[in-house]
């Protein structure tokens, strides 16, 4: 029962490796790609500036849902889009609704979102649209985007090296308990070996 235990456990962590192997690959290419990871439909990203106070503080890292569909979007809610004119990701309220699509504007902007070169509304249509925010991950703010992926990585390379430790733990102590079972399954062979010669011996001496 305790092997099958440990093969779980090991099993388990080897799991959570992989996971957190694929986590840290996919935001390095997503960084490159001046794209944003996703994991099971969910997002993390970092928000810079002011232009959310106070709903979202300034260097605040947010969690949103890619899932959440574009039709079921309405008037209030926060959302991600990508500004194609920036070639940055923004992360605002919806102002208003329209034909042309959402207007957007930021809780701390005076003015909705506009083009810098055109005068004219910014819209948030399928094509731009990425997702709705969730909620603000305090435990993750961090001002240097740099800091922020440096001590991800470390702690992720730090929790890797524990997991591979514990499963090299639990393989020994697996190869231990086959050690031990072979042995006990050899002193119980010896064991019969004796009774069986015993058993032979007295029914020897009985037929004399």
């Amino acid at each position: 029962m305790k092997k099958i235990i440990r093969n779980i456990i090991a099993a388990f962590l080897g799991l959570i490796i992989v996971i957190l192997g694929y986590f840290v690959i996919a935001n390095i290419v997503a960084t490159k790609n001046n794209t944003i990871a996703s994991f099971f439909g969910y997002s993390i990203t970092y928000v810079p500036t002011e232009s959310m106070e106070p709903t979202i503080k300034t260097n605040s890292t947010i969690m949103f849902e890619k899932n959440t569909k574009y039709d079921d979007l309405k008037v209030g809610d926060i959302i991600v889009y990508h500004n194609d004119e920036t070639n940055m990701y923004i992360i605002h309220r919806i102002k208003e609704q329209t034909n042309n699509g959402f207007i957007m504007q930021g809780d701390n902007n005076p003015i909705p979102d506009y083009y810098k070169n055109g005068g004219s509304y910014y819209y948030v249509t399928k094509d731009n649209y990425i997702g709705k925010y969730i909620t603000t991950v305090t435990a993750f703010s961090i001002n240097s985007t740099f800091a922020r992926t440096s001590i991800f990585i470390i702690s992720v390379f730090i929790f890797i090296t524990i997991c591979a430790t514990e499963i090299v733990s639990i393989a020994k102590n697996i190869k231990k308990d086959d050690k031990k079972e072979e042995l006990i399954s050899d002193i119980d062979k010896e064991k019969l070996k004796q009774e069986v010669l015993e058993e032979l011996k007295k029914e020897l001496d009985n037929k004399e």
